[in-house]
């Protein structure tokens, strides 16, 4: 017989706590990376949340996500990641 439900299933199942911290320990690390490029921004006079989320786009950082453009919203949590 092909296919079907043969009743196998996994020992247990994938740990969802250790794959959240996981994820959650990256993205500091990602945050703390980033926080050179935020500080050498307001270095060079850009202050604003918005001013540093354009020029991070234009210099081409990618987000923590890999996305290609930022936002203040993105800024904001960076930097609240980095705080707390």
């Amino acid at each position: 017989m092909l296919g079907g439900d043969r009743g196998w299933r996994p020992p247990s199942p994938p740990c969802s706590t250790a794959a959240t911290e996981a994820r959650q320990e990256e993205a500091t690390r990602a945050a703390y990376r980033l926080i050179l490029e935020f500080e050498a921004l307001r270095a060079a006079g850009v202050t604003t949340r918005h001013a540093v989320a354009q020029a991070l786009t234009e210099k081409g950082v990618p987000t923590p996500r890999g996305g290609h453009s930022w936002t203040h919203t993105t800024v904001t949590r960076v930097l609240q990641r980095v705080v707390t």
